[in-house]
């Protein structure tokens, strides 16, 4: 401590991220997933245990890849997060969050790809394919709607 007018936060985090994948035995499936789960409580001096400031939903992203015969492939993935309503007081004044919580979403997102060359891709995302209106929670900006992307991918 600094001087008597500084207060003393105590704040405990724990969590965890499991992850999995799978692979056909041909190599053309692959199946995924990963959630994460993040917990945390905090004391001010003394005073009452309360969640900790901007903690995360439970979160993550499940998806399939399928490689056809050729140089492309096709993807679909779900990105979600629960509701989070476990706020502290601080979560709670924080005009980035609404002081009832942050509502779950899911987003349903495409994907394919070309590999034109042995270090060359090529690669067309329609991400929130659905156009579900979102917020990460605590970030205070609404998601963008429906999104297309084209990316060129080189290795050197």
């Amino acid at each position: 401590l600094l001087g008597s007018s500084m207060r003393r936060l105590q704040v405990d985090l724990w969590g965890v991220e499991a992850g999995a994948h799978w692979l056909s035995a041909d190599g053309r499936l692959e199946l995924n997933g990963v959630v994460n789960v993040t917990r945390g409580e905090q004391r001010d001096d003394g005073a009452a245990v309360q969640p900790a400031d901007r903690i995360p939903p439970v979160n993550g992203e499940v998806g399939a890849l399928y490689r056809p015969p050729g140089d492309w492939w096709v993807e679909g993935f779900v990105r979600f997060a629960a509701a989070q309503d476990r706020l502290s007081d601080r979560d709670r004044r924080d005009p980035r969050i609404d002081p009832a919580g942050t509502a779950g979403w899911a987003t349903l997102n495409l994907a394919t790809g070309w590999a034109f060359s042995p270090v060359a891709d090529l690669t067309l995302r329609l991400e929130n394919v659905l156009d579900q209106r979102y917020r990460e929670h605590a970030s205070g900006i609404d998601a963008p709607g429906r999104s297309l992307g084209l990316q060129l991918a080189a290795r050197f």
